[in-house]
């Protein structure tokens, strides 16, 4: 088969530049779009990144944040621990100041019953009753002594006691009443 052969018209310059500034325009706009597609893969990658960074530093933060909290945790226990200690001390230290108070407060009376004893001596001729009466009341229970002189120069001793003992309560009346002379 024979060959055809085609030809075509020429193509006017103004038609070839016309032609040459679409292909540009297409050409630029081609490696615009490409740039674009770039910069918007590059931005996701960018973002991306940041997102992973960021979790990564959230995930950081927290297990500070955790053991952050185990160390106060830890000390909140170490203080309470150490309040605990210093109010069982500070209880030891009242309680022994309290005993110092009523042993100083034993030795007071124990001092004025026997100033007592020694005056009852003087006044009453019964004298040895009472002071054997008065020793047995001071060590049967637990006894505060009042002393005050009357106007006519005797000694009385009033005793306020707290007892269970319906015995030692009528020997107590009975003293009274004996050193009293009713």
């Amino acid at each position: 088969m024979p060959s055809t052969v085609y030809e075509r018209e020429e193509v006017s310059p103004l038609m070839q530049k016309a032609l040459r500034v679409y292909i540009l325009r297409e050409k630029e706009k081609r490696q615009k779009e490409a740039a674009e597609k770039e910069k918007d893969v590059e931005r996701r990658v960018r973002e991306e990144e940041e997102k992973r960074k960021k979790k990564e530093e959230e995930l950081s933060t927290i297990e500070e944040i955790k053991d952050q909290l185990l160390e106060l945790n830890k000390k909140l226990e170490d203080l309470r621990q150490e309040k605990h200690q210093l109010f069982h001390r500070f209880k030891r230290l009242l309680n022994d100041e309290n005993m110092k108070k009523a042993q100083k407060h034993q030795r007071e009376c124990d001092v004025q019953v026997q100033a007592g004893n020694m005056l009852s001596n003087r006044y009453h001729p019964s004298s040895a009753i009472n002071v054997q009466a008065l020793s047995y009341l001071q060590h049967s229970q637990q006894s505060y002594f009042f002393h005050s002189a009357s106007p006519m120069g005797s000694y009385d001793v009033l005793k306020v006691t707290i007892t269970l003992n319906p015995l030692v309560q009528h020997l107590h009346f009975f003293l009274h009443d004996f050193e009293s002379g009713t």
